[in-house]
């Protein structure tokens, strides 16, 4: 009796390959012990035609019935074979025959006489296999053969990127580097079990994928599971964004367990199928130039197996077969790997080399083999290759290093005119965040903006509320302009700085500088600079051209400053607190700007340069003389007192000992940390301690972000997560607590005076929003860099 042909019980039948809907899979087989129950789901899951037989003459009497038009692929068992095969191999309707159980060469030379009789193998798993294979090939192409090509002009070199393309890479670039999570996780699989909700045996094995899943197992769920490889090439092939974001740990998984298995030989693998006539010629127009596919790229180490199938489906009005044949070096590829996964996965006769998507891939050679056969060279492309090197360089830049996040991928798609994508992860991103963390305004802020581009004003204004709310909650809860404000860790800055302040040559004109070096950033925006070789300290408020003298250069006849390092203010009192360097001592100077303010010395003979203020108002300075860290507190009846609390024990580079310590940061539990200079390390020293730790740099100087070089101004975050300025280095770092090395957030493009770059930067600060704000100081400038 045979069994129903089925659908495949999928919500959309059109998303199908049209190729394989060409195709009707009868099994003839007598046996019903169960035993092929799992390669019959596999079949019945992959195939839209498919009819089980265990009686000969009702099996022969369907498909004598059958229209000529159809193409039948026969899989008969070979002891049954001898009795249906001579009678219908001659057949219009039967493309193909494949025959399995045949254990001897004498076996397979009965068949002989019988041209359809294509395949002849010993177990059923091979060709079981073979066509799942197949199937994920027609799969990933149904659609999108070369929807991302991109030409070369002749003789220039120049690429012609298509943007889509651009774009496409870019997301790719982002989606791996965000990390996974439960929410999105159970939302995909809610999909799923909704999609499948009347496919109880899909259902079933849905349900066993999450509860058995492991990373390195992902191969073999790729290859045995169709609703994976189904619906994951699918939202790869359309683009399907929000598709390919809840599917981003298998792609994580897959990519990495690729670059794990990738090969080290160079090899050729191939792949037969059909294509339009008008993509062919297309290729043929296209000698010498690039092609990228946007899914993963399924190819068989097999050539006659490749290209039967691609015979099996005939020639058409529309439609030619197509071997390509992939010459694929891996010393060629570096973000786009490539592997072996037949061992991993549950058909190991399989022979698959998987492609990344995204893979790129050079048109070698297009030409007719047979009357009805052609086969198109490809060669895998370098990533490096002179052609592509500006895509990829573009790739880097819209997602810099590190972890992505929400907010990244909600511009990222809001460039891509997915408005309402873009709100939706910006939303998502807004509910992860804490009250007070600096991106809610940030957020707030563009999705006020699209609200405004696509002219619904009163959601914008409702959003612009939400962006003041927000700002009003740095400010009120920031009254000590010391405090760090909530950055998130997976926040990014932009590569280039804006220059706020000098940038105008060296001079002491109120639009230049002259080696800037402390500075510090009150409630309402104002930079404050200990502009040092002038020997002053400068106000910026925003937007302004020129700035303004606040102390110094004789403002309202007191005795001069001398190279003024650093400076805080004390907002008890009202002052401004100055590490006058050059003079040796740390001064008190009124905020209020007015000819009746005075200078007060509140410590002298002191070598001091950098300073702070605690919490509890309670002054620190570093002494680069005695290589130690003071502490003045007042304690009752006014009575000063100081201590050491770093250093002190002489200079050297024991965790006891500092040597030349700098710059100096107290968190609030009053653990101090020191950027320790000719050391090259930060090191921290928790309240009372005898000696520090080392959480930043190393036992020398260094360029590679496990070392420091000379490291200046540092801050510190509730999360214990360090911002240093690596002087020689020409860059700011962020250092994660418990991390053996940094991360680059501004600079390290080499020394210079780019936008890009930094000329031994020497202090930071953070506004209330994120932005960061580095002294550079042999450029005499101040740059902004915008927080993402």
């Amino acid at each position: 009796m045979a069994t129903n042909v089925l659908s495949n019980n999928k919500s959309n039948s059109n998303n199908h390959i049209q190729c394989f809907d060409l195709f009707h899979l009868i099994w003839l087989d007598d046996d019903d012990s169960g035993k092929d129950e799992n390669d019959e789901y596999m079949l019945r899951s992959t195939l839209i035609k498919f009819t089980k037989y265990q009686n000969v003459i009702s099996c022969r009497q369907y498909i004598e019935n059958l229209s000529a038009n159809n193409r039948l692929v026969l899989l008969i068992s070979n002891h049954l074979s001898n009795e249906i095969i001579p009678t219908i191999h001659k057949l219009q309707q039967v493309s193909l025959i494949c025959v399995y159980g045949v254990n001897s060469v004498t076996n397979e030379k009965s068949f002989e006489q019988f041209s359809k009789v294509k395949i002849i193998v010993a177990k059923l798993k091979y060709f079981i296999s073979t066509i799942c294979l197949n199937f994920r090939m027609y799969q990933q192409d149904q659609g999108s053969s070369l929807n991302n090509m991109f030409t070369i002009n002749t003789g220039n070199s120049t690429l012609e990127v298509k943007g889509e393309f651009v774009f496409f890479q870019t997301l790719i670039d982002c989606l791996l580097k965000m990390k996974p999570n439960k929410r999105d996780e159970n939302e995909l699989r809610s999909y799923l079990e909704k999609k499948y909700e009347n496919n109880t045996t899909t259902l079933k094995r849905i349900r066993t994928f999450y509860d058995t899943y492991s990373p390195d197992k992902i191969f073999c769920s790729y290859t045995t599971e169709p609703f994976v490889y189904d619906i994951m090439n699918t939202a790869l092939r359309q683009q399907d964004i929000h598709m390919m974001f809840l599917w981003r740990s298998c792609f994580f998984d897959m990519y990495h367990q690729l670059r794990e298995l990738q090969l080290q030989d160079q090899i050729e693998v191939y792949r037969g199928q059909n294509i339009s006539k008008h993509e062919l010629e297309t290729l043929k127009s296209s000698i010498d130039k690039l092609i990228s596919l946007n899914s993963f790229w399924s190819t068989s180490l097999d050539r006659d197996v490749a290209a039967l199938w691609a015979e099996a489906q005939g020639q058409s009005d529309d439609m030619v077969p197509v071997l390509f044949e992939i010459d694929a070096d891996p010393y060629m590829v570096d973000t786009k790997p490539f592997a072996d996964i037949g061992k991993y996965s549950k058909y190991p006769d399989e022979q698959e080399i998987l492609f990344m998507f995204g893979s790129i891939f050079r048109v070698i050679k297009v030409y007719q083999n047979t009357q009805s056969m052609w086969t198109v060279k490809l060669s895998l492309c370098d990533d490096y290759d002179q052609d592509v090197e500006k895509v990829l360089k573009y790739m880097r830049e819209q997602n810099e290093k590190g972890e992505t996040n929400l907010h990244t991928l909600g511009k990222l798609v809001w460039q891509m005119g997915y408005d309402d994508l873009a709100k939706k992860y910006y939303s998502r991103f807004l509910e992860d965040l804490q009250p007070d963390d600096i991106l809610r305004s940030v957020v707030c802020q563009d999705i006020a903006l699209i609200e405004s581009q696509n002219r619904a004003y009163n959601n914008s204004m409702e959003w612009k509320l939400k962006e003041l709310e927000s700002k009003q909650t740095n400010i009120s809860s920031d009254s000590d302009i010391s405090r760090v404000p909530t950055i998130h860790p997976a926040a990014r800055w932009a590569r280039n700085g804006i220059t706020i302040a000098g940038g105008h040559g060296v001079g002491k004109a109120l639009d230049q500088l002259y080696l800037p070096d402390g500075l510090i950033i009150d409630g309402d925006g104002t930079v404050y600079i200990a502009d040092w070789w002038n020997n002053r300290i400068m106000a910026w408020t925003n937007n302004e051209t020129e700035g303004r003298i606040v102390v110094g250069e004789n403002k309202y006849d007191f005795e001069e400053l001398f190279q003024p390092s650093d400076l805080v203010i004390d907002k008890i009192q009202n002052c401004f607190i100055i590490s006058d360097n050059g003079k040796r001592r740390v001064i008190r100077y009124s905020c209020k700007n007015d000819i009746s303010a005075c200078a007060e010395t509140i410590m002298d003979n002191i070598l001091s340069w950098g300073l702070t203020i605690d919490d509890q108002g309670s002054l620190y300075v570093t002494d680069i003389e005695k290589h130690e860290v003071q502490c003045y507190r007042k304690e009752e009846k006014m009575v000063i007192t100081r201590t050491i609390v770093a250093g002190g024990n002489g200079q050297g580079k024991l965790n006891s000992q500092l040597n030349t310590p700098l710059y100096i940061f107290v968190d609030s539990d009053h653990a101090i940390y020191v950027s320790d200079h000719e050391n090259h390390r930060v090191m921290k020293w928790v309240k009372g301690a005898k000696e520090g730790i080392l959480v930043a740099g190393g036992e020398h100087a260094g360029e590679d972000l496990g070392h420091l070089w000379y490291p200046g101004g540092i801050i510190v975050d509730k999360e214990g997560t360090i911002y240093i300025a690596d002087t020689q280095n020409h860059r700011v770092v962020r250092w994660c607590k418990g991390e053996k090395q940094g991360e680059l957030i501004a600079g390290g493009h080499g020394q210079g005076e780019n936008a890009d770059q930094l000329n031994e930067p020497k202090c930071l600060a953070f506004d209330i929003y994120g932005n960061l704000y580095v002294t550079d100081k042999n450029n005499h400038r101040v740059q902004q860099f915008i927080i993402h």
